[in-house]
């Protein structure tokens, strides 16, 4: 099995949750080498068989997957039944999921060019459906001092970092990278974010915010 996504538990840090190549969510002590626990979804349907999960994403208690074949699924570690939640979030694959700091919208990103921003763990619907990229949407982080402001990613053929107000669903700023956008994390410390870039430069970027001028590309 191939180990396809990854997240530490934020308010711990030996708990590891990984997404394998055959549908199965893990949950590991890094400490001690165990695992403590396996959740698979349930074949049928729109799944017909274990696929792989490309993304995780925690919310305090709730470790949330996506699939290859569009599911976004909550899961309640806590409990003996796990299943809190699932909708069919995407027409593809699920590659890129984030929760909010304060734990109130999910964002998903999916290889059907939608960025897709859900109310809690409840809605079938996403109160935000966003189609301003062109390719994958790999790469969406959350900033960590303002809770509703969201970044994304395109891929190889769109390479835009875009801005977005989960309020009102408005994109607040566009900028070209250059290269297929394959991940961002934001600086907790200062007004800065970095990305990471596959086709054609492979570089790692580092952005002022809000200006969003290039500090430098690391190659």
């Amino acid at each position: 099995e191939i180990v396809c996504s990854l997240a530490w538990l934020p308010s711990s840090g030996n708990i590891l949750a990984t997404g394998t190549s055959y549908g199965r969510l893990q949950i590991w002590d890094v400490n001690t080498k165990k695992l403590m626990r396996t959740m698979t979804a349930p074949v049928g349907g729109d799944e017909p068989a274990r696929a792989r999960l490309p993304a995780v994403a925690w919310n305090q208690h709730i470790l949330t997957s996506g699939s290859k074949y569009g599911w976004i699924r909550h899961n309640d570690v806590r409990q003996e039944k796990y299943a809190v939640a699932a909708v069919r979030g995407h027409n593809q694959e699920v590659c890129g999921l984030a929760w909010s700091p304060d734990g109130s919208h999910l964002a998903s990103g999916g290889n059907d060019n939608y960025l897709n921003i859900w109310d809690g763990t409840s809605t079938t619907q996403p109160i935000h459906s966003l189609d301003s990229h062109v390719s994958a949407v790999k790469a969406v982080a959350w900033c960590p001092w303002k809770s509703n402001l969201l970044a994304s990613g395109g891929g190889v053929n769109d390479k835009y970092l875009r801005f977005w107000s989960s309020s009102t669903g408005g994109n607040i700023k566009a900028i070209d990278t250059g290269s297929q956008v394959s991940g961002i994390v934001w600086n907790e410390e200062h007004r800065e974010i970095i990305t990471g870039h596959g086709e054609p430069y492979h570089q790692l970027t580092i952005w002022k915010y809000p200006n969003i001028t290039k500090v430098a590309n690391l190659q």
